[in-house]
């Protein structure tokens, strides 16, 4: 009976070591992932070398092949994205917007003719605002696609009731970008919704770069700036074209991007090293566990960051109430 047990375990080991390591196999595999981005800057870096550092830490070997469109579509990024599909990558992150919308065929929700919409390989995307407002997803649990990814999306009624409560502000200048993409549609319904319910009264300018921004603020009567999901805010501020409105009006700078806190006397939202480490996590289930992409779901931010840059707000004159510091996650002194 012994020797019958010491047979059957030797028989049935190689398939025990191969069930239980067989992740382990697939994750030693050197994958080929091609990364494209919509523009330069900290917004889509920032996820990009998170992505990176986490698939590693997974155990995932991957080859990486770097575009960026520098903002701009069309032929341009035709060309980028003929170059990707002759690399036959295994997976693609689109980091952004305006470039997920473009490899999914569609602009603002509506669907648009492009020369290259890619079904046939999985597509992994992170800072994208509102994946399901853009289009680029059927909806938050299912794709219906080969897209899967991470949002930055929330609704930034908090960074508006906070500024409420730092002090009698009314009229709000708010950058929107001229393409109308999707994260200005989301931006623009998002302060429809704050206009109705709160009260403010936005002040909006459109432009392409932050010079247009610049020409566009002149003569307009405003007492704070937000900065919501557009590049071309993001553009404006990291320039020094909001800040200066703000030093000379003593307009305080909201955002919703918290990477840009040292600029902002309040940024509420996402961190998005923390987007890019989910959107590799998302990758790792499609590359080593086999899954499609339309059955993992869209990553929603649950709970955004706050922090309040008390070393501008003292510096632009502005006194917040105790209450309003005690609800920060973070206070720049």
């Amino acid at each position: 009976m012994k020797r019958f047990w010491a047979v059957m375990a030797l028989f049935i080991a190689p398939f025990f070591f191969f069930t239980s390591t067989g992740k382990a196999y697939s994750a030693t595999k050197e994958y080929k992932i091609a990364i494209i981005q919509y523009d330069k800057g900290a917004v889509y870096d920032l996820p990009k070398e998170a992505f990176k550092a986490e698939l590693a830490r997974l155990g995932v070997s991957a080859k990486y092949v770097e575009y960026n469109c520098n903002r701009r579509l069309g032929p341009f990024a035709d060309s980028l994205i003929e170059d990707i599909l002759a690399q036959k990558p295994d997976l693609i992150l689109s980091l952004g917007t305006g470039i997920t919308e473009y490899l999914a065929g569609v602009r603002a929700g509506k669907p648009i003719t492009v020369p290259h919409k890619i079904t046939d390989i999985p597509i992994v995307f992170a800072a994208v605002t509102n994946p399901v407002v853009s289009g680029i997803v059927k909806n938050w649990r299912s794709s219906g696609n080969n897209f899967t990814g991470a949002s930055i999306f929330f609704s930034p009624d908090l960074l508006f009731a906070t500024l409420r409560k730092a002090g009698p502000y009314k009229r709000v200048l708010v950058p929107l970008d001229k393409n109308l993409l999707g994260c200005t549609l989301v931006s623009l319904r998002s302060i429809k919704k704050i206009k109705d319910t709160m009260g403010f009264q936005f002040v909006l300018v459109y432009g392409e770069k932050a010079s247009d921004i610049d020409k566009a603020i002149s003569h307009k009567k405003f007492d704070a700036i937000a900065v919501l999901f557009d590049n071309v805010a993001i553009e404006a501020l990291t320039s020094g074209v909001l800040e200066r409105y703000q030093n000379l009006y003593h307009a305080p700078i909201i955002s919703v991007l918290t990477f840009l806190k040292d600029k902002c006397v309040f940024s509420y939202g996402e961190d998005f090293s923390h987007n890019g480490r989910v959107a590799a996590e998302k990758a790792y289930e499609i590359l080593v566990e086999g899954k499609s992409p339309s059955e993992i779901p869209i990553y929603q931010v649950r709970k955004p960051y706050f922090t309040i840059n008390l070393t501008l707000a003292r510096r632009l004159g502005i006194r917040l109430p105790p209450s309003l510091l005690a609800m920060a996650d973070e206070v720049i002194k």
